[in-house]
């Protein structure tokens, strides 16, 4: 009999856990940079993508539905209201360079843990948003706004990390295999977008 038991957690909590072996697996996403002494299964890389109002003037260069995304510079959103993953997430360790890169620092309406409520702010027209390009695919709201990619290029890896004395059962393999195979197919779906 094999028991799972799902807790949602963000990657510096993981990692605590894991250490303390009070958690078998994590699926972590960071930057190559951001991994501590522990074993990291690569599964996928993803983009962070930006989502803007359809009533935004910047909207009218999106790309059109089933389309590669168009290209922009944070740039030129500088004037523009942003709502943002949490300050303390590993997230913002990729966001917030780009934003220096720009040469500005936006102006926050919100912070959350919650990539649904960005999407949602988005889409109801009140600010711009960057996030995971999956995270955003499956909004119900994806629709609702513009998306483009960055000349950035902003992107993490999305891992599994577990601590290197953690010997793997068979099932433990095969929930890694099932996680790969997940993760190479949400990749094939990135390169198809691009």
């Amino acid at each position: 009999r094999i028991t799972f038991s799902l807790i949602e957690r963000i990657v510096a909590e993981q990692h605590q856990l894991l250490l303390d072996g009070n958690l078998d697996f994590g699926i972590v996403m960071l930057q190559e940079s951001e991994k501590i002494n522990l074993r990291y299964i690569h599964l996928y890389t993803e983009q962070l993508i930006l989502g803007i109002p359809k009533n935004h003037p910047m909207a009218a260069y999106a790309a059109p539905p089933a389309s590669p995304l168009t290209c922009l510079d944070l740039g030129l959103f500088r004037h523009d209201k942003f709502s943002l993953i949490f300050s303390a997430s590993t997230m913002r360790r990729v966001l917030d360079p780009c934003f220096e890169k720009a040469g500005f620092r936006p102006s926050i309406v919100i912070e959350t843990a919650m990539n649904h409520a960005l999407v949602q702010m988005v889409a109801s027209g009140f600010c711009c948003t960057i996030m995971p390009e999956s995270r955003a695919r499956i909004s119900p709201y994806y629709s609702q706004c513009a998306w483009f990619t960055l000349t950035s290029h902003p992107h993490w890896g999305v891992y599994i990390a577990c601590r290197n004395d953690t010997p793997l059962t068979e099932a433990h393999k095969y929930f890694i295999r099932l996680t790969q195979n997940y993760g190479q197919k949400m990749e094939s779906q990135f390169l198809q977008n691009q």
